[in-house]
């Protein structure tokens, strides 16, 4: 990723002058792989610039597209947010609102993001009147053994999970996960009793996973089904897939 962190910096320093000629001459992709780390930095001005760069050079480009219709429509960064700057080499992050006895679990998709970076996403949870707590699995299993950094397999990342709870004082709890995050998400918030769960088109069987990726999952999930699970669950939050 050194060219793209290199080219994200490029266009970070060319928005502070006039628009050189011929600036959008790299490959697409590399240019796509760029406006996502200024997103991941929390550089959005600059991400902007480089997503309307790339929309003037490639109109079929619609990563650039989507960066562009949601940079329109992001809420601005002031004083409503609570504060957070995402360090990517961290699977457990806390956004703490003292002022809130609510809490949100924000599980990453197997690219350690949300569909969009972490810090891209907080513009909207950072409005929120919860605590945010932002979880990758550098395992890329899904969450299913656990977050390692915490505990070495999933029935002690619960223990752990509801001792951070407890310690920031949360009494309700949303569970939010995004693609395969979206799976985990609802598996955690039964575990955690949780109130309510939302998955971003996450799937509910891992058994309609046919990729090499997905017979691992199956082969290392003791759950399969999460609407075996949710039946059987004493108190199951409310949940809503779109």
């Amino acid at each position: 990723m050194t060219g793209e962190t290199t080219l994200a910096s490029e266009i970070a320093t060319l928005r502070n002058r006039q628009p050189a000629t011929g600036l959008v001459g790299p490959a697409s992709a590399r240019w796509r792989a760029a406006i996502n780390q200024l997103l991941a930095r929390g550089e959005f001005a600059a991400a902007a610039y480089g997503a309307y760069l790339l929309l003037d050079a490639d109109r079929s480009s619609n990563g650039a597209q989507t960066v562009c219709r949601m940079l329109d429509v992001a809420p601005p960064t002031d004083d409503l947010m609570t504060t957070f700057v995402d360090d990517g080499t961290k699977e457990l992050q806390i956004a703490p609102d003292s002022g809130s006895d609510s809490a949100v679990l924000v599980f990453s998709d197997v690219n350690h993001s949300i569909g969009m970076p972490f810090a891209f996403a907080h513009l909207w949870f950072g409005r929120l009147d919860a605590t945010i707590l932002y979880l990758r699995d550098f395992q890329k299993l899904c969450f299913i053994d656990g977050i390692r950094s915490l505990a070495p397999n999933w029935e002690r990342t619960i223990r752990e999970l509801r001792g951070i709870l407890r310690g920031l004082g949360v009494r309700r709890l949303a569970c939010y996960g995004n693609s395969i995050g979206g799976f985990a998400a609802i598996q955690y918030a039964i575990a955690l009793q949780a109130e309510a769960v939302v998955s971003a088109a996450g799937p509910s069987d891992l058994a309609a996973l046919r990729s090499p990726w997905g017979r691992r999952l199956q082969q290392a999930s003791p759950v399969q089904n999460l609407r075996e699970l949710l039946a059987a669950a004493d108190a199951p939050p409310e949940v809503l897939v779109v």
